[in-house]
């Protein structure tokens, strides 16, 4: 192996919400919910008029937010969902507040939900359309690629945006498929286009569709990738430096080392090239995580998850 593991990383607990695999009709699953929650709040608005509907489902949202920051994080949401008396498994309700999250920072703001739940903002997770030509487009990277199809495709998308602008324009978008050997039709692009053009001009949100691409990350990997970085991150500040990460593993027997082409700290700098995005020699939880996210991506059997 590239390095010698002298870490194990043992088995998460059982979730209280009793975690599920997915299935095929997991998104349907997923469907579902979105549809309680939008009837819960029809109800509660006595059917009144869209912003009626999004002031009511603010005002409920806010009896949630415990801290009072403006946004509800998983623990928040679920709560909400209970008080909803809608039932889920804890990979259901992730998926639902990613589907919200349209940013996707973790931080759920009422607007966000609202716009999504009554369709003022298009939520394109939640389409089964857009979500049957982006499954087509994951399977040919994975056809052609293996493992690592999702983070090499990802890596290579976001040098498209020249202009930073977080968006691409519908050739860009076909180009770019057709030249990382994903063929795609010219009707399957305008599916893409049409749901995941945030802004009506046209162009296709980058963060949205590479986030569509990663899909879902089950709550049981998130538990798994969180103990392996907390056994790395000695100290407990979110950052794991190539000091921390050479007490976990080896590089002494490495065949550039004892060939005396590199030195272990070269060895080990180029290992944690594959978490540290940044290249600043320090690997924080976000970089970490988006490494799993992506093989996770391309993964369909969570005890190979497990040993990755």
């Amino acid at each position: 192996s590239f390095c010698t593991l002298l870490v194990h990383t043992p088995m998460p607990p059982k979730h209280p919400y009793g975690v599920t695999a997915h299935t095929l009709d997991f998104e349907a699953k997923v469907d579902e919910l979105a549809k309680l929650v939008r009837n819960f709040v029809e109800h509660k608005s006595g059917f009144g008029e869209e912003h009626v509907k999004s002031r009511t489902l603010q005002n409920i949202l806010k009896q949630f937010d415990i801290d009072h920051l403006g946004w509800l994080d998983h623990n928040e949401f679920a709560k909400t969902l209970d008080y909803m008396n809608i039932q889920s498994t804890a990979d259901e309700r992730v998926a639902l507040f990613e589907r919200y999250d349209m940013d996707g920072n973790g931080k759920l703001t009422f607007k966000e939900m609202a716009d999504n739940v009554f369709g003022v903002a298009g939520c394109p997770f939640g389409n089964p359309e857009a979500r049957a030509v982006v499954k087509k487009v994951v399977d040919k990277m994975k056809a052609r690629y293996g493992d690592t199809g999702v983070r090499g495709f990802t890596k290579g998308f976001s040098t498209m945006d020249r202009d930073r602008s977080g968006s691409i324009s519908k050739e860009e978008l076909f180009n770019g498929l057709q030249r990382y050997g994903v063929q795609v039709t010219l009707a399957d692009v305008d599916v893409l286009v049409k749901h995941f053009d945030r802004h009506g001009d046209g162009q296709v949100d980058l963060t949205d569709f590479l986030r569509a691409l990663r899909g879902h990350m089950k709550t049981k990997r998130k538990e798994l990738v969180a103990q392996a970085y907390k056994i790395l991150d000695r100290n407990g500040d979110q950052t794991v430096t190539l000091g921390e990460l050479s007490q976990a593993f080896s590089a002494d027997q490495h065949p550039a080392v004892l060939k005396g082409q590199k030195t272990v700290e070269e060895v080990m700098r180029d290992f944690a090239a594959s978490w540290d995005k940044s290249g600043d020699g320090v690997i924080t939880w976000e970089e970490f995580l988006d490494y799993y996210h992506d093989l996770s991506a391309n993964i369909e059997n969570d005890q190979y998850f497990e040993l990755m």
